[in-house]
C-alpha cells in the first residue's frame, strides 16, 4: 500500500506538477522536491526487493546522483555505464 502511494505521488508530480513550480524551491534548478520523493520510492521499493537496506540504500544514492548529473546537464553515458556496472557488480558480486 505505501508503495502504490510512493510511486502514485512521484507519476502525479511528474504528470499534473509544472516543473517550473518546483524547479527552484530549495537549491535553484535542481528539483529538489522531486528527486526527494523518487529517493524514498526507490529506497523503499528496492530495499523490499532486495532485502537489504544498505544495498537499497547505495543503489538509491546512485540512481539519485543520475538524476542529479542529468539534471545538471554533466550525464554522459560512460558515466550511466559505469554507475549500472557498479550497481550490478554490488548486487550480484558477492553471491553465496
Amino acid at each position: 500500500m505505501v508503495l502504490a502511494l510512493l510511486w502514485g505521488m512521484v507519476g502525479y508530480t511528474i504528470f499534473y506538477i509544472d516543473p517550473a513550480s518546483i524547479a527552484n524551491l530549495v537549491v535553484e534548478g535542481l528539483y529538489l522536491p522531486f528527486l526527494g520523493l523518487v529517493f524514498v520510492a526507490t529506497l523503499y521499493s528496492l530495499s523490499l526487493l532486495f532485502r537489504s537496506l544498505g544495498k537499497a540504500l547505495f543503489v538509491s544514492v546512485l540512481i539519485i546522483l543520475l538524476l542529479t548529473t542529468g539534471i545538471l546537464g554533466y550525464f554522459n553515458w560512460f558515466l550511466g555505464l559505469v554507475v549500472l556496472l557498479i550497481i550490478v557488480i554490488v548486487l550480484f558480486g558477492n553471491r553465496r
